[in-house]
């Protein structure tokens, strides 16, 4: 089975990087599709379906809410963690600038959204 994950992202380094670290996963094979814009975006969301989608804070839309949405952020500010609930993303996670941190960052999100977390059949 291979697990379709969605990165909204528009820094090219930040993608390489997180595609990478899907790549080298023990646990599940990865379909990685990603996009720079939101306008990008909206084109293959309306064409495809994902398990999960990984965006920029400020790449947020309300049309997301029934896909479970993960914020990744250089940002640790307290109005930007605010907003991204507001606008209801699923959770708020602050990007490592240390690689390995950002491998166990990214290694904790497939853990719990691929383990742990039970969702409706309809995202």
């Amino acid at each position: 089975m291979s697990l379709k994950v969605f990165l909204i992202e528009n820094n090219q380094g930040g993608t390489r990087l997180f595609a990478e670290q899907l790549k080298d996963s023990f646990l599940w094979v990865y379909k990685l599709d990603f996009a720079e814009t939101l306008i990008a975006a909206a084109e293959v969301l309306h064409q495809k379906t994902f398990c999960i989608i990984l965006l920029d804070i400020d790449m947020h839309d309300e049309n997301l809410k029934m896909i479970p949405v993960v914020i990744l952020a250089t940002s640790r500010a307290e109005e930007d963690i605010v907003k991204s609930y507001k606008h209801h993303a699923n959770c708020y996670i602050s990007k490592p600038l240390d690689l390995n941190q950002f491998m166990k960052v990214v290694k904790s999100i497939e853990d719990f959204r691929f383990s742990i977390v039970k969702l409706s059949s309809k995202t």
